[in-house]
């Protein structure tokens, strides 16, 4: 039990520390696609995904089962997948880019996270049915799932090689990179991968957004709190710890204020959000470090409504002149 948690608390740790070296944003990404042409950062991020993807396969290889949910497709899916990439790019950072700047200073971001419980509550308190876990399986122990992770990866891994390596600075020690202030994309997403996974084998829905909606599930006495294990919460504040302890290393953590109005706007962002992650469900974390790579039918459509949201959302934020801050 303790080496679960040791290895629990380094790897959230270290995904923390890496993801804000990295600085994984998806409205960031949607942002580079619409201004500059270019998908580099859409593709990191997706490519922490496929290593997602072969690091379980490879775990299962070696004989540890990885169980999680699958969800069943549903509309709510792609519903909910706007509202939370409208809600997102209104916000101007999704639920990772949220985290991180929060850890960087910017307490406005408090605001977006009482969004996200209020959003939660809303989708509790309302009518709508939670789409349910549609079965509780191992997610490398089917034939099919077991050659489509294999090919995935493997074509990956060799795209990678031929194409992004070229790009790399041999000049530069492991040290140096390690020091530097940003990390490169498509190397850290490999890193990513695997550290995600390893969460993974643990904690079937370790991601921040999904435990802070089972917590909102506990207050509003939906769900049992013996439910709610102490390792199942123990990611979020590694992962919280490894993003500050980045910020610091980087020297960009500095307490920023920000005005009534942008309080305001931040809080609607996230209901938004926090209503779309419900829906989904889980937020783009969850998709992008459980549910992509565990092949949960629910999850490539929700992720490119996701997208849409985002985009319709800088659109108008450009038509409206509304005064967004950056990712």
């Amino acid at each position: 039990m303790i080496f679960s948690y040791l290895l629990v608390f380094i790897s959230a740790l270290c995904f923390g520390f890496m993801a804000r070296k990295v600085g994984i944003c998806l409205v960031a990404a949607v942002a580079e696609i619409l201004m500059e042409k270019k998908i580099k950062r859409l593709i990191s991020i997706l490519s922490a995904s496929i290593w997602g993807i072969f690091a379980l396969w490879l775990l299962g290889c070696l004989g540890y089962s990885i169980f999680a949910f699958h969800y069943d497709f549903h509309l709510l899916s792609l519903l909910g997948g706007f509202l939370f990439g409208f809600g997102a790019g209104l916000n101007m950072g999704c639920n990772i880019s949220t985290l991180n700047k929060l850890c960087t200073g910017q307490i406005v971001m408090m605001a977006t996270i009482v969004g996200w419980g209020i959003g939660f509550s809303l989708f509790i308190l309302s009518p709508i049915l939670h789409p349910v876990a549609l079965r509780q399986i191992n997610a490398v122990a089917l034939m099919p799932q077991n050659l489509l992770s294999f090919l995935c990866a493997f074509l990956w891994l060799l795209l990678w090689v031929v194409v992004w390596k070229k790009g790399a600075n041999p000049q530069h020690s492991f040290l140096q990179k390690i020091k530097a202030p940003q990390y490169r994309g498509m190397s850290a997403a490999i890193i990513i991968g695997f550290l995600t996974a390893v969460l993974t084998y643990f904690i079937a829905d370790w991601s921040p957004t999904t435990q802070f909606f089972s917590y909102i599930q506990i207050v509003l006495k939906q769900q049992s709190s013996q439910e709610f294990s102490l390792l199942s919460i123990f990611p979020t504040f590694a992962l919280l710890a490894g993003m500050v302890l980045a910020s610091f290393h980087s020297k960009a953590f500095k307490i920023t204020k920000a005005p009534l109005k942008s309080w305001l706007r931040h809080g609607f962002a996230g209901i938004m959000m926090g209503l779309g992650a419900a829906m989904i469900p889980g937020g783009n974390d969850a998709l992008i470090f459980i549910a992509l790579p565990i092949l949960s039918p629910h999850a490539p459509l929700a992720f490119l409504m996701i997208l849409l949201g985002i985009m319709g959302a800088l659109i108008f934020a450009k038509m409206t002149k509304i005064n967004c801050q950056s990712c």
